[in-house]
């Protein structure tokens, strides 16, 4: 009995140490562990269809396609375990520690990175592409609710994804595929009284440029239904040009139209505001809410559909050129890759503009309208640095109007804006059925834009 079982129990360990086969629609695939994922078996059956049809086409050898695949997806084994995970962990983090223990700046592209990493202390590319996961994958495991605490070593592990990742980066700006021009940017460089419009310190302080910016979101307030969103280049310049309009009985007039929030420096009180902003939205009173390029509601609110009909630019929002972080990095610019401090203040102020203007624009069945109210994005050296989507759109006929022709032009977008639009109208252009997505010329078209970024 005890030799018995004894050669039972070898036998099946024996027949533990194999590993378990799966049999996925008639291929046998051995899987290194003792369960499998609903989500894992879906994967593979998508993955076996797929070679089965490139198998059928030629292209591929079946097996050796599906080993690779699955050899990829699985963790590196000196990472597998938490405490060998933790220790690897602890070998990139005082190699990091020694990168930033210089004194000068050294710029290095991935595979120099890695090289030096693998040549100092032996780090592999492949355990480092998996750090990020398996850090959540632990964090997971011990049923940690608050991962504030470990925002640093979460950081760490998504840089050596991602250094490991990317070997290559290509950079290119796409344009956006739509059924029905949704946006509509206006540059206005006058009002109409041909007084020029711009946020210029010289200027900045004129009353008729102020006059001149309050009748332009009176008339707007007056067409654009719902809501308005309007920035300004800072804090101090709205308070201004807000006390000024109170004096002269331009927001009294608007409010006839619309109510007005107001973003300030206070988290709480925004919030508020945009809270009440939305309320006002939502009930078809409309509202406007006035607030600032590099706050809190230019960065990260969306203002989708009938949130945001309208988003007027007050100004170019220069960045301050006092500070001591920025006159450094402006001379790191220049030193390092000949750039000039001009040149990367204007790309800044448009990416800023266009990051203002963009949250009018959050889907492709949304639409708005984007006015930069300053003469200065009519000219060619400020227009040319927009983003590409936006710079389409811009033609001769929007540049430097007058609050009368802004207003025009605006009725007949909108008008156009108020025609039914239903999703079979974007079949072909900006959404593919899968018949259109899988056909040959629609293959070839993607592989053409591919090879060109």
């Amino acid at each position: 009995m005890m030799t018995r079982k004894g050669s039972d129990t070898v036998r099946l360990k024996q027949q533990r140490e194999e590993p378990p086969r799966l049999n996925i629609e008639g291929l046998l695939v051995y899987f290194p562990y003792d369960y499998i994922y609903p989500e894992q078996y879906s994967y593979m059956l998508e993955l076996k269809r797929t070679l089965d049809a490139k198998l059928i086409r030629g292209q591929y050898s079946y097996m050796l396609e599906l080993k690779r695949t699955l050899d990829a997806k699985a963790v590196p084994g000196n990472i597998r375990t938490a405490e060998h995970f933790i220790g690897f962990m602890k070998r990139f983090l005082e190699y990091l520690k020694s990168r930033l223990r210089i004194h000068h700046v050294v710029q290095e592209s991935s595979p120099q990175f890695l090289k030096d990493i693998f040549e100092k202390v032996c780090i592999d590319r492949k355990p480092l592409r998996f750090c990020a996961e398996r850090l959540r994958s632990l964090l997971r495991t011990l049923e940690i609710a608050d991962i504030a605490d470990f925002s640093a070593i979460t950081l760490i592990s998504h840089f050596a994804t991602l250094v490991s990742t990317y070997s290559k980066v290509t950079m290119a700006s796409f344009t956006m595929t739509l059924a029905r021009t949704c946006l509509c940017p206006l540059i206005v460089g006058r009002g109409n009284d041909q007084v020029a419009m711009s946020s210029k310190f010289e200027t900045r302080e004129d009353f008729a440029v102020i006059r001149n910016y309050g009748n332009l979101l009176l008339e707007m307030s007056g067409i654009v239904p719902d809501g308005i969103v309007a920035f300004f280049t800072s804090y101090v310049y709205m308070e201004n040009i807000v006390a000024s309009w109170y004096e002269q009985g331009i927001l009294e007039n608007i409010q006839r139209n619309k109510l007005i929030f107001i973003e300030t420096q206070d988290a709480a009180e925004t919030s508020m505001a945009l809270e009440k902003y939305q309320e006002a939205c939502e009930n078809g009173r409309g509202a406007i809410l006035l607030s600032v390029a590099r706050g809190k509601v230019s960065e990260g609110i969306d203002f989708v559909h009938h949130f945001g009909r309208a988003v007027i630019m007050f100004g170019v929002p220069y960045v301050y050129t006092q500070s001591r972080i920025l006159k450094a990095r402006l001379e790191y610019l220049r030193d390092q890759f000949q750039i000039r401090e001009n040149d990367f203040l204007t790309f800044d102020a448009m990416r800023h503009a266009a990051q203002c203007v963009g949250r009018a624009i959050r889907g492709k069945t949304d639409y708005g309208l984007m006015i930069f109210a300053d003469k200065r994005y009519a000219r060619a050296d400020k227009r040319g640095k927009l983003p590409r989507w936006i710079q389409e759109h811009i033609t001769d006929g929007s540049l430097n109007l007058t609050i009368d022709e802004t207003v025009q032009l605006s009725k007949h977008f909108l008008r156009q804006m108020a025609q039914p639009f239903k999703r079979e109208d974007q079949l072909g252009l900006s959404l593919l059925t899968l018949e259109q997505l899988q056909s040959e010329e629609m293959l070839q078209k993607i592989s053409q834009i591919a090879h060109q970024a």
